[in-house]
């Protein structure tokens, strides 16, 4: 599953998101900028593909692109991630391969694997396993975080964010009894 942060942090930040939602985009641009340098050791952040396809028809195709390039090589995914939002505003259905495959070029890829994964979907059964991870936790909109079970639904702002994961160090420092 991509994720940044110590693998053995306290706390781990599972977000739900939509490489096409403005939302996600949002909040993925201060998580990213932000987690590591306030909780550089207290918090893993894991990133879970939930596409809104009813409302964004290349999400789905972003998700599996994404997977793709994880599976070829897991840091460069956080690069796709923050391109991809970056970008967002440029990118249609009919546009995302010869994006993603530009983007591509220079990266530590092997664009024939890519185009191969990409148009063979050879991911799509993990991202339809992040889809049904999320419908079993009754997501239905993105971005939703769960923050060490904790739900948290919509862009939380970084600020809020920041304090409800030191509220949840002090719980693990002194538990309620």
């Amino acid at each position: 599953q991509p994720s940044f942060g110590p693998a053995n942090a306290p706390l781990t930040l599972a977000i739900f998101s939509d490489f096409e939602c403005p939302v996600c985009r949002e909040e993925a641009k201060e998580i990213r900028e932000k987690a590591p340098v306030e909780f550089p050791k207290e918090l893993r952040v894991v990133f879970t593909d939930f596409p809104l396809e009813s409302i964004h028809p290349w999400a789905r195709p972003a998700a599996i692109a994404g997977r793709c390039v994880f599976r070829q090589n897991a840091p460069a995914f956080w690069e796709y991630h923050d391109w991809i939002f970056e970008h967002q505003p440029e990118i249609k259905i009919d546009n995302l391969r010869a994006k993603v495959m530009d983007w591509a070029k220079s990266k530590p890829l092997d664009a024939a694997q890519l185009t191969q994964c990409m148009d063979a979907r050879a991911t799509e059964l993990e991202a339809d396993a992040e889809i049904a991870k999320g419908t079993k936790l009754q997501v239905d909109s993105t971005p939703t975080a769960f923050l060490n079970g904790r739900r948290l639904v919509g862009n939380v702002p970084w600020q809020n964010l920041s304090q409800i994961i030191k509220l949840e160090l002090g719980l693990l420092k002194h538990p309620l009894k």
